[in-house]
């Protein structure tokens, strides 16, 4: 049981830890940070090979709840008259369930039972999905609060159920989204149920990229992110190509990686082509290649990450390695199992 006098927090998110979501990571390091207690609650084990060396600084416990995929009936039967014997008003909570995933409504259960063991006091998901599904109804079970952060898929997706997140938007008691952009959709498309979405943006840690004064290049542009399509730089390529031509030369540089790297040079621009580098001779050529230019910052790596099987840290940039690290995650997705 947690310090009555400490807010503790349930994090509760699909898989952790994942490597491209560096942003939870820092969250979480940010609340720690202010004293906050937290709790992490994955729904899945993680899957990726490596992991951001960051996580070695979480303190937070990591529990994956058990049912992701499927769930024997007598031990969703038995959890569940459990959580109707020992949690009040739960049984109206499950009686409003009905159309539920069996799968989404275990895990709420395993998880509010978890709530209520650890004495949590507010769950938060992040992505509007899954993770948001369970958070919602274990805090409903539970008889706290719940908020989520909206990102992109998540609200943008052809399969998006805007029923589904309607709800979602009107029970919680706050949404964070990371855009303005976002924040006008929601509230366009939901109106008074998002009317509680405010705007923060992803964090960063600036002590990670020190200043250091010097010269530096007019008319360049650098666009760091995964290059795949539902990242958007063909708009940006695209967006470059209409800038006036009065530049010699309009240097577009990306750090690449994904299945769009093979095609990203282009010999038709440069320094005296008349043309930004990386960007064809009309909008239409740049918006159906996204050529740019690849780079690697000198004298440092983009990002440092740890072999989840052999715990050794190394640079995914250059994929050299480097000290052995203790950080170490291994978890299936049939048990509930604690990482402390």
């Amino acid at each position: 049981m947690s310090n009555p006098k400490t807010p503790h927090v349930g994090y509760v998110v699909k898989r952790y830890p994942r490597f491209s979501e560096t942003f939870v990571v820092n969250e979480i390091l940010a609340h720690e940070q202010a004293g906050i207690n937290i709790s992490i609650f994955a729904l899945r084990a993680p899957v990726d090979s490596h992991f951001q060396a960051e996580i070695g600084r979480v303190r937070a416990p990591v529990t994956y709840l058990p049912g992701a995929r499927s769930v024997r009936s007598r031990v969703f039967w038995r959890t569940l008259k459990v959580v109707m014997r020992e949690l009040p008003g739960a049984t109206e909570v499950i009686e409003g369930a009905g159309e539920t995933d069996p799968c989404v409504v275990y895990q709420a259960m395993e998880l509010a039972l978890q709530v209520r063991d650890r004495g949590i006091h507010h769950l938060h998901a992040h992505f509007a999905t899954s993770a948001t599904s369970v958070a919602r109804l274990a805090a409903r079970l539970a008889g706290i609060r719940y908020t989520f952060t909206a990102h992109a898929k998540d609200i943008f997706h052809e399969e998006v159920d805007d029923r589904d997140l309607r709800i979602k938007l009107s029970q919680a008691s706050s949404v964070v989204t990371v855009s303005d952009f976002n924040v006008a959709d929601l509230r366009r498309r939901f109106g008074r149920a998002a009317e509680g979405v405010s705007r923060i943006y992803n964090g960063l840690d600036l002590s990670d990229f020190p200043f250091a004064a010097g010269p530096r290049p007019s008319g360049r542009i650098l666009a760091v992110g995964r290059l795949v399509e539902k990242k958007g730089f063909p708009f940006l390529v695209k967006a470059c190509a209409e800038l006036p031509r009065t530049r010699d030369s309009l240097p577009v540089s990306h750090r690449r990686c994904g299945r769009w790297a093979g095609r990203t040079r282009g010999p038709d621009s440069g320094p005296g082509s008349g043309r930004p580098r990386g960007v064809g001779r009309s909008p239409a050529e740049a918006e159906g290649t996204g050529r740019v230019e690849a780079i690697h910052p000198p004298g440092r790596p983009l990002h440092r990450s740890i072999d989840r099987g052999s715990g050794r840290t190394s640079n995914s940039a250059s994929g050299g390695h480097g000290s052995r690290s203790s950080v170490r995650v291994d978890a299936g997705d049939g048990d509930s199992r604690t990482r402390g």
